[in-house]
């Protein structure tokens, strides 16, 4: 095993002084649920793919593209429903008002051109936001355990009408566990 030796302040070591770098040179588009109605995205695009298109397009309209994200909703992939489009141009994330709980949405970024061509650049990873409701399954396979009724019955509390019960509850449980001279370490353990 090994000893830290604290008198010799050398040996102790510090995170990486490297800085990671603004740009990774690749193309990406992450999207990821913030909350139930809004959604972050960020992305990058590779020089090399900003080369390509400025060949295929010409320089002069590459300057009047717009750097767009498009939202959709459903699986990915599917282009049926689109849920909003976007232009971040100058930008690297954006958080995006989806304003619809409980459902997938993925996105495409591309350049926008003059003509209105679509240049895909990147797919996003498809997300469900989360709900804004309690959850409509029931399970059925939860039930009451005897033990809890009795203990419930035992206090003289059948019917809890509410949480704030609880507190009262665990007095009585450990009121009565020591009138009828339960083990010391069963009424701490009740009455902490």
């Amino acid at each position: 095993m090994y000893q830290y030796d604290w008198k010799n302040y050398e040996n102790i070591f510090y995170a990486s002084t490297i800085e990671l770098p603004d740009k990774y040179n690749e193309n990406i588009f992450v999207l990821m649920a913030r909350d139930p109605y809004w959604a972050f995205a960020y992305w990058e695009t590779a020089e090399s793919k900003k080369e390509e298109i400025k060949n295929q397009i010409g320089e002069d309209d590459f300057k009047k593209t717009k750097l767009i994200i498009k939202i959709f909703n459903g699986e990915l992939g599917d282009e049926k429903k689109l849920h909003l489009q976007i232009d971040v141009s100058g930008q690297i994330s954006w958080y995006i008002q989806l304003n619809q709980p409980d459902n997938k949405f993925w996105g495409q970024l591309g350049w926008l051109t003059p003509n209105n061509n679509f240049i895909l650049i990147a797919v996003s990873n498809c997300i469900t936001t989360p709900r804004d409701t309690f959850s409509n399954i029931i399970d059925e396979e939860w039930m009451a355990i005897e033990e809890s009724y009795n203990i419930f019955k035992f206090t003289g509390e059948e019917k809890l009408s509410s949480p704030y019960h609880l507190e009262d509850l665990r007095k009585t449980i450990a009121f009565k566990l020591e009138k009828h001279q339960a083990p010391f370490s069963i009424i701490k353990k009740i009455s902490q």
